[in-house]
């Protein structure tokens, strides 16, 4: 599941593996795809999807799974929701630039209702972070 996301932080505490293996099941939800392009290293990929062997968050960044280490768990979790913070308003910003354009020179879409729909979002979204 980690394989999927875009950003990838971890505790110094924490260690990882591809489990699949260990229990009888192929790891057919993306991991053999995802991550040997996340780690260039497609002997370390096999490696660790054949055996099943636990890294550690150390080895985890030097390998490139994570981008960084925290101490511990609180730390990791605020750093990933301060990016989640700046992320969203760009999102939501960039929804807003593209939302205006998108679909209306084939007459799909009105450009008037899909800024209505999305500044309501943006609206909504702002007072649910504020609060």
């Amino acid at each position: 599941m980690l394989s999927a996301c875009d950003i990838r932080y971890s505790s110094s505490d924490a260690w990882f593996t591809i489990k699949e293996v260990d229990v009888g099941l192929a790891a057919d939800l993306g991991t053999l795809q995802r991550f040997p392009k996340i780690i260039g290293n497609d002997s370390m990929a096999r490696e660790l999807a054949l055996t099943a062997r636990k890294f550690d968050a150390s080895e985890a960044k030097d390998i490139g799974f994570v981008s960084k280490i925290y101490d511990n768990k609180e730390e990791t979790l605020s750093a990933a929701l301060e990016v989640a913070k700046e992320w969203f308003f760009l999102i939501l910003l960039y929804s807003i630039a593209v939302g205006e354009a998108l679909l209306t020179p084939h007459g799909l879409f009105s450009a008037t209702y899909l800024q209505i729909c999305l500044r309501f979002f943006l609206q909504q979204k702002v007072e649910e972070f504020l609060s």
